[in-house]
């Protein structure tokens, strides 16, 4: 094949066509990543949220307790499918609000101060 000035032009708009549909498969990847980092921030923050306010005074072990308590509901299937979902889940009992963790009915969040966390 001869190498014509028409035979380079093409090529270099192949090469540019594949090196464009690359960045955009790069950058819809880089959003996607982005957006389940945000999810999972969100998440971190409300088992350790959880963990301070259920058990901020409490020794490692009795944080680490609550916090394997939280992940398992999340896995169980018959609790929310997410960490958020369980920490903050509320239910209807006999005309009653029945929270999962006591502090989410208490309002603590806006009470406790951070200086307790060890």
């Amino acid at each position: 094949m001869l190498c014509t000035a028409g035979n380079i032009a093409v090529n270099a708009k192949t090469l540019e066509t594949k090196q464009t549909k690359e960045i955009s498969k790069l950058h819809i990847k880089a959003k996607k990543d982005i957006a389940k980092n945000k999810v999972m921030a969100k998440q971190i923050d409300c088992l350790t949220r959880n963990i301070y306010y259920e058990s901020g005074a409490e020794p490692y072990e009795g944080k680490l307790a609550v916090a394997q308590v939280t992940i398992n509901r999340v896995k169980f299937g018959k609790f929310p499918g997410s960490v958020c979902g369980v920490v903050y889940q509320r239910t209807l009992y006999q005309g009653m609000t029945v929270c999962q963790f006591s502090w989410t009915c208490e309002n603590l969040s806006n009470i406790r101060m951070y200086r307790d966390w060890e």
